[in-house]
This record gives structure tokens, sequence and C-alpha cells, in this order.
């Protein structure tokens, strides 16, 4: 099970990517994770991980990519966190890299502006490799 208010944001994308992948990556060294996650993200997401920068710090806003997987696979056992709309915008802008923050907005649907107050988003949103869109 996971508490990721425990956990807090790193353990619980550990515990995630644990549980997918069947590699036990809460006893991984650090600088080995970015590339498990990165592989994962690959699986998931095919071609759109592409577009993303994969490092320790890009990784920890990627969590809801994987809580999604997880929740979709095992039907949020265990879980007491509540989803939410930031939530999906997340997992939005890691399948939709090419989008503007505009085409994002319609597709969840909220505003441009609700997705600038969404500090996952925009941290995310930084992590685009060039020629990405991310546009706002």
């Amino acid at each position: 099970m996971c508490d990721s208010r425990l956990l807090w944001r790193d353990g619980a994308l550990r515990y995630f990517v644990s549980v997918l992948t069947g590699i036990d990556c809460l006893g991984h060294r650090s600088e080995e994770l970015p590339s498990i996650v990165e592989k994962l993200a690959k699986d998931l997401i095919g071609e759109a991980a592409e577009h993303y920068v994969f490092n320790d710090e890009s990784i920890l806003w990627m969590g809801p990519l994987f809580e999604s997987e997880y929740r979709k696979r095992y039907g949020g056992l265990g879980l007491e966190r509540k989803w939410t709309k930031q939530d999906e915008a997340v997992v939005c802008r890691l399948r939709n890299p090419l989008l503007s923050d505009a085409e994002i907005a319609k597709l969840l649907p909220t505003t441009s502006k609700q997705l600038e107050r969404f500090s996952h988003y925009k941290y995310l949103r930084r992590f685009l490799r060039a020629g990405a869109s991310g546009k706002v």
C-alpha cells in the first residue's frame, strides 16, 4: 500500500515505479532511478516520452503518470489520496507534449489560467526538450 502523504513525492514515485516494473526502486540509488523511470515512461506513453528530459528533478513531477497506471491496473488499491485536476493535467501534458497549454486546457476541460496555477504542471513543462511545444 502507498500512503503518499507519508512517502511524499520521491517515495511515492519510487513505490509506483517499483510496482509497475517489478524492480525494487526503493532500494536503488538515485542516479539509477531516472533511467528506470524513462524506460517505464516510454512503455506507457511511447514516443511522447522522447520529448522530455529524464533526470533526478524532472522525474519527481511525472508521478501522476505512474499513479494513473497503478490506479488503472490495481483499482487504486491502498491509495488514500484523491485524484485531482492537477494530476489529470500532468498526465495530459506527458501524453501530449506537442500541444499548447490552450489545447491541453480544452482536453481536460479547464482554462489556461487554471493550468498556470498547477505547480506540478508548470514544473513538468520546464523539462520539455527543444522542439516540443508546451507553449503557453
